[in-house]
């Protein structure tokens, strides 16, 4: 599903094919993902939200970190998915509270 371009050959009546395999889930993002709504065909935007659905996972409630980094407790309580999860001004905020600046 998620291969990074593995090569692949095939001979066919004497002949050596070389093709390069990129996984379903890696072509399917590459061609809808990185696209404006307008550049899908109908069909394919169909077929993505059959396959495709995105979701906070429920260990980690999406800050996408494992179980001993999420319970990693920083000096005033802050922990590191509650810092992930801060806007950019208010992770300042705290980081410069933090540091007396």
């Amino acid at each position: 599903m998620w291969a990074d371009d593995v090569r692949i050959e095939k001979v066919h009546q004497g002949t050596t094919y070389e093709r390069t395999f990129e996984g379903v889930a890696r072509k399917l993002e590459r061609l809808h993902v990185d696209k404006d709504e307008d550049q899908i065909p109908r069909t394919g935007k169909e077929a993505y939200r059959r396959l495709f659905t995105e979701r906070a996972s429920p260990d980690c409630g999406g800050v996408r970190l494992n179980a001993e980094a999420s319970a990693v407790e920083l000096a005033g309580g802050w922990t590191i998915g509650g810092l992930v999860e801060c806007e950019l001004t208010e992770l300042n905020r705290r980081l410069e509270e933090r540091s007396g600046t």
